[in-house]
């Protein structure tokens, strides 16, 4: 007959399980990849079948691309799904940087634009930046750096 489940019992679980790891942690990581590494191909199948693709024309994407990033051309580990979030559009394959970047920017053109411009005031290498577009930078008379903003 089982045991309920109270909530002693289980924070006595839960201890025990805690203990149990710290002492065989390499038997638990060694058990955690064979588990994974039988079950990735039933991971990446249902994955892709998120985006309505199948193994093989995920294989056919990869090859497609040459195993690159369709923006920074870059060849990482592991390629992403790259899809429109409203219609669900699979468009490319992207490294996690170049997928990241798209997510953050909220997928907006414009404000990709304005980061870019951005970016372009400032330089390639950071230092050439055009002081009367935003701010000046000045030393104070105890020798710190100071900022003084400027707003139209």
């Amino acid at each position: 007959m089982n045991k309920p489940d109270t909530p002693a019992r289980k924070a006595k679980q839960r201890m025990y399980q805690a203990t149990y790891r710290a002492r065989n942690l390499s038997k638990v990581r060694a058990a955690a990849r064979v588990s994974n590494a039988k079950n990735a191909y039933r991971v990446a199948k249902s994955k892709l079948a998120e985006y309505g693709l199948t193994i093989d024309e995920f294989a056919a994407m990869v090859v497609a691309q040459e195993g690159k990033c369709a923006i920074c051309s870059t060849t990482p580990k592991r390629l992403r799904v790259d899809h429109h979030h409203a219609s669900g559009q699979v468009r490319n394959l992207l490294c996690h940087g170049c997928n990241a970047g798209l997510g953050a920017f909220k997928e907006s053109p414009e404000a990709l634009e304005l980061a870019a411009a951005y970016l372009r005031r400032w330089g390639s290498d950071g230092t050439n930046y055009n002081p009367d577009q935003a701010y000046k930078k000045r030393t104070g008379r105890h020798g710190r750096k100071q900022i003084e903003f400027e707003f139209d």
